[in-house]
């Protein structure tokens, strides 16, 4: 529920007589509430005083405010509440009209960043990149846009495997970041370039680099992206044959992913506490917890693609080894949507689970199935 605060802000009965309608200052008071509620995990009282703020900028009709109010929205919805994309989506757009209108460049690079990441998370690379280019256009030399535009864009190469140009891009938003003091920002970049280490089997760098992201989100309390890190550093442990310091680096990842109800966080770790079950000897447990896996990451409406595909390749991979009777429908899954976004190491490692099967040709006889 909204504070006091809030609802005297919405009743137009601020302090002094004065309606908080007619303050700037009401409406960056409220966008910094709703701020710090999100980042704390209460996602629905920081959408109330997020849209309180609209409602107030637009009776003032400041319109710096209003764009601003409304990318403030988009990124909450976008970040923070899964399942509501289109919504924050809807609400961009109206504040790119509004920024165009006029003329805020810098508003307009923020919001063709969000934009990007949006089409990120949803394999839609080369729209991605088309709007994350454009507000990196827009951005000149601002670390606040350039930063996370990179960020992002590093995320788009690393979910295609154009790992040499990902890294150049995240650690350029890294090292922005720093010089910044952006930690969030930080955060995110190092977990990127850790996952990156990950895939490429650079174990002893993936851990590094992935306690470091640990690190600042734990120091700046950032828990609404603490288990993303945890993740990928859990299973970097386990390949590095640590699997007790991985169980228990995972199971606390995976009770924080819950706390916060986040379908890709819950997926991630759930993925690779199945790994940790089958390095354990429970085999049975590790498919079971991998199917978990799978229903979690996608049942917000809008999931992470990259994830669902990451997910079908640990299917895959122990399905190949330990003789599963849906292997074949996980690797024609896996290959089916890794072909079809361009995500070419998933493609890849299709290609070889299909191999393993005995899957004569690229398209061999296998069953003819379509992703859904």
């Amino acid at each position: 529920l909204p504070g006091t605060d809030i609802e005297a802000a919405w009743a137009g009965q601020g302090g002094g007589g004065t309606s908080p309608a007619e303050g700037r200052a009401s409406v960056d008071a409220l966008l910094e509430a709703g701020a710090a509620a999100i980042d704390a995990g209460a996602a629905d009282a920081g959408l109330v005083s997020i849209r309180t703020a609209i409602a107030l900028a637009d009776e003032a009709g400041a319109a710096d405010q209003q764009i601003a109010a409304r990318v403030a929205l988009g990124e909450a919805l976008i970040h923070s509440v899964r399942g509501r994309d289109e919504e924050g989506l809807g609400a961009l757009h109206t504040a790119d009209a509004m920024a165009r209108t006029s003329g805020d460049s810098r508003a307009a690079a923020r919001i063709r960043t969000e934009l990007g990441y949006v089409n990120f998370l949803r394999a839609r690379y080369d729209r991605a990149v088309h709007w994350l280019s454009d507000a990196l256009a827009r951005a000149g030399d601002d670390p606040q846009v350039v930063g996370p535009a990179r960020a992002y864009l590093g995320s788009v190469e690393s979910d295609r495997a154009e790992y040499t140009a990902a890294l150049a891009n995240l650690t350029e938003a890294a090292d922005c970041a720093r010089r910044v003091g952006a930690t969030r920002q930080q955060a995110y970049a190092l977990s990127m370039i850790g996952r990156i280490h990950l895939l490429r089997g650079q174990t002893d760098d993936a851990i590094r680099v992935l306690r470091e992201a640990t690190g600042v989100c734990e120091s700046d309390r950032w828990l609404s992206l603490l288990p993303w890190p945890q993740a990928l550093l859990g299973e970097a442990l386990l390949v590095g044959d640590d699997v007790e310091s991985a169980r228990g680096v995972l199971e606390q990842a995976f009770a924080r992913a819950c706390r916060l109800g986040d379908p890709c966080w819950e997926g991630t770790v759930a993925r690779a506490l199945a790994l940790v079950s089958e390095a354990r000897g429970d085999v049975e447990e590790a498919f079971m917890r991998l199917e978990d896996a799978r229903v979690r990451g996608r049942r917000a409406g809008d999931p992470y693609v990259w994830l669902d595909a990451y997910i079908l390749d640990a299917m895959a991979t122990l399905g190949v080894r330990h003789d599963h009777p849906q292997t074949a429908a996980w690797v024609g899954q896996l290959q089916s949507l890794a072909e079809r976004a361009d995500m070419r190491e998933m493609a890849v490692r299709a290609l070889v689970h299909g191999a393993q099967l005995g899957w004569p040709q690229r398209w061999g006889p296998r069953p003819r199935l379509t992703y859904c």
